[in-house]
């Protein structure tokens, strides 16, 4: 017989979800190390790649998921997004059968779904265990735009079916909208590699010298800061997504996504981090202990739980979109970066939840 192999579907609404599934992951490979991936997401391969052996995975470039269409990292477009969810859902045989048809001929076992519905009814289709991965769910995060957008309503209905058919439901701090039932676990970060000493000196950052990272998470934005920036001279700034290759100029380190350097690492590397709070820089910033200048999403129905989780756990203060575009939150740039960290978080999620699943595939 053929070696395991474990299906997943991921979420492509950012970087978080896949950094998530992908902490999930190589923990998995540790237990099980003859353990596959089919991995069905439009996120892009080099950041699976970057993360998992690539002899390992084969990654599937497909939509499975709407989430929320993303005007820019901060802002989201309510109209288009409820247009695509009536394209996309009720899923129909035909949206399914594909799917399925490629995981009959590779030992699929089970199924993870962050925060994908798709690969639920996938296994159930297949007769397997499906395992979901969460901190919200996409019906929960529509339940707010009902008043504005009363059609929502049926996708909400459809994915809230959907999604109660799991298997095991994991819910990942911060947790959301808390399940009878659900097992809540630890944040998820994927594991550091190179120690932080090393990578300062590849940016060629001295040992002596403050390094702050600004990211607008896995969604290009731009930094109209950059000013101001160059004015704190003694400071170095290192701008996550900024531009296509690595680039020095003065103070300013600029890195493309694809930089080739671990993002864990390069949060651990920082003094500071500032820029948008989403699940997956929250549990890197938790888990590298380092103070965090965030700037939380409008009229999302996450962010205010991410606030307080910040808020009990992570030092640093909040932001408006306004404030970090502008860059007024360099007026207390020295408060951030002299702030008594909390203590990293207790133990990574990552090897809590590849416990629990591997039971569906070893």
């Amino acid at each position: 017989m053929s070696e395991p192999t474990l299906g997943c579907f991921i979420t492509s609404h950012g970087f978080g979800h896949a950094s998530r599934s992908l902490g999930v992951l190589e923990e998995l490979q540790r237990l099980v190390p003859t353990l596959k991936f089919e991995v069905f997401t439009q996120t892009p391969y080099w950041f699976l790649a970057e993360n998992l052996d690539p002899a390992c995975f084969i990654h599937h470039d497909v939509n499975v998921d709407v989430g929320l269409v993303q005007k820019n990292p901060f802002q989201h477009d309510l109209p288009a997004t409820l247009d695509l969810l009536k394209d996309f859902l009720p899923l129909s045989k035909s949206t399914i059968e594909p799917f399925v048809n490629r995981l009959q001929r590779s030992n699929c076992r089970a199924i993870l779904c962050d925060i994908s519905a798709v690969g639920i009814a996938v296994a159930n289709s297949l007769g397997v265990p499906s395992i979901l991965l969460e901190n919200f769910t996409w019906d929960w995060i529509y339940e707010q735009y009902l008043d504005e957008m009363p059609a929502f309503s049926d996708s909400i209905e459809c994915l809230r079916s959907m999604y109660a058919k799991a298997n095991l439901h994991l819910q990942t701090e911060p947790v959301c909208n808390r399940i009878p039932g659900a097992l809540s676990i630890p944040p998820i970060s994927r594991r550091f590699r190179v120690p932080r000493e090393t990578i300062r000196a590849s940016l060629d950052v001295l040992p002596d010298e403050h390094l702050v990272l600004l990211t607008t998470g896995g969604i290009r934005g731009s930094y109209d800061m950059v000013d101001r920036l160059r004015e704190r001279s003694e400071v170095r700034f290192l701008l996550s997504g900024s531009s296509g290759t690595l680039r020095r100029e003065a103070n300013l380190i600029h890195l493309p996504h694809q930089s080739g350097h671990h993002h864990p690492d390069l949060v651990r590397a920082s003094d500071a981090l500032v820029g948008k709070a989403g699940y997956g820089t929250v549990a890197e910033v938790q888990v590298s202990g380092i103070p965090f200048a965030r700037v939380l999403r409008d009229n999302f129905r996450e962010s205010p739980f991410l606030g307080a989780y910040l808020d009990k756990h992570i030092p640093g203060f909040t932001l408006s979109e306004t404030d970090f575009n502008g860059g007024s939150w360099l007026d207390r740039l020295d408060e951030l970066l002299f702030q008594s960290l909390k203590g990293i978080g207790n133990g990574n999620g990552g090897s809590f939840a590849a416990e629990r699943i591997v039971s569906f595939i070893a």
